[in-house]
């Protein structure tokens, strides 16, 4: 939604131009090419924002999973921006609104750089890695625990091969095991 600009004539009346939109000015009154790329900027973020309002969010699982998601997302957008800060080094000649162009790319990889950067050091603090490897130790310990009771209670009829009613009462044993594992 446009505005008009809240600058003012030198007589002190109010512009009355419409502002860039975006931006609360008009190109007179100095939307220059760095107002233009931050109005682009809350503009795309405005939208982005109207967008995830209409989604219907659920509460997410596995939060640990999400965050490194989360993390290698973040790193292909650098990535990405990155091959496009390479693409637009090679530009010799650009005119005005190529330049505008630039910078936003630039501006944003640049943002994109500090807020991955601050993003992996969050996760590197959580000790994620770690803590997924000890609730994997733990698991494959409790399921060992629960095969080797349920191999012991089956004793000698372990002997291949095994009958389908021997492998079921194996089974249910160590299933039984693993529910009173993960009780705990």
């Amino acid at each position: 939604m446009s505005q008009k600009c809240v600058g003012h004539k030198k007589d002190g009346s109010p512009c009355g131009r419409w502002a860039l939109k975006g931006s609360t000015i008009c190109t007179s009154h100095g939307a220059n090419s760095r107002v233009r790329i931050a109005a682009k900027r809350r503009l795309a973020t405005t939208e982005a924002l109207a967008l995830v309002e209409t989604l219907d969010l659920q509460p997410m699982e596995d939060i640990p999973g999400q965050i490194l998601t989360l993390a290698s997302e973040a790193r292909a957008l650098l990535d990405i921006l990155h091959s496009r800060v390479t693409e637009l080094q090679s530009l010799s000649n650009v005119d005005k609104l190529g330049q505008e162009s630039i910078s936003a790319v630039l501006g944003a990889y640049q943002a994109q750089m500090k807020q991955t950067g601050a993003l992996l050091i969050s996760i590197a603090k959580l000790g994620l890695s770690e803590r997924r490897l000890a609730v994997a130790e733990a698991d494959t310990l409790k399921l060992a625990t629960a095969v080797q009771t349920g191999v012991y209670a089956a004793g000698p009829k372990c002997d291949p091969p095994l009958s389908h009613e021997d492998m079921r009462m194996i089974l249910s044993t160590i299933g039984k095991h693993l529910d009173k594992a993960y009780e705990n």
